[in-house]
This record gives C-alpha cells, sequence and structure tokens, in this order.
C-alpha cells in the first residue's frame, strides 16, 4: 500500500496542477475566451466536486499516505494560497488519523 512518500507526492502535484489550471483559466479568461462568472462558478464547482471527492476516498487510504498529504499540503501553504474546501480536506484527514490512531490504542 502507498505510504508516506506517495501522499506527500500527491499533495504537492495536486497543489502545482491547481496552480497551472488556475493560471490557464486566467490566461483564457485575459483574452476573451472565458467570462469571468462563469469562470468563478466552474471554480466553485470544480474545487467542490475535487474536495468532496478526496474526501471520500480517504477511508481507503493507508495512515502514512495521509500524514504525507497532511505534510505536503503544509509545506506548500506558505508559498500558495490555501482555501477553505482544502482546509476542510486537511481537517477530515486528520479527523482520520487521529481515529484510527485511537482504535490502535484502544
Amino acid at each position: 500500500m502507498p505510504g508516506f512518500e506517495h501522499g506527500l507526492n500527491r499533495a504537492i502535484h495536486g497543489i502545482f496542477t491547481g496552480l497551472i489550471t488556475s493560471l490557464l483559466l486566467k490566461l483564457l479568461s485575459a483574452i476573451g475566451l472565458f467570462d469571468i462568472d462563469l469562470l468563478m462558478i466552474l471554480t466553485i464547482i470544480l474545487g467542490t466536486v475535487s474536495a468532496l471527492s478526496l474526501i471520500l476516498k480517504m477511508k481507503y487510504w493507508s495512515t502514512g499516505y495521509i500524514l504525507g498529504f497532511v505534510m505536503g499540503y503544509l509545506m506548500m501553504a506558505p508559498a500558495f494560497r490555501i482555501d477553505g474546501l482544502t482546509y476542510i480536506v486537511l481537517l477530515f484527514a486528520l479527523y482520520i488519523m487521529i481515529r484510527r490512531i485511537i482504535r490502535q490504542i484502544y
């Protein structure tokens, strides 16, 4: 099962993919191919779907993978602006880890 390094890689890859997508959409909006209102609606919808998708998959991830995922996002947070949905995903990941640790203890 993938471990810490895979989760770390996924988080960093996800942040850079989001950054590239954001820059591409801003470029298309700047040259007039996208309406800014449509862009905002798409951003909200796709961000919400992406966050829910991650949350639904996390219960199948290993604890090490989740730890790497959280650490990756926390390492990248000072360099990039991370939105509220990402913090919800990170809180859910921490909840899963804490729940697993408590199960191991008791």
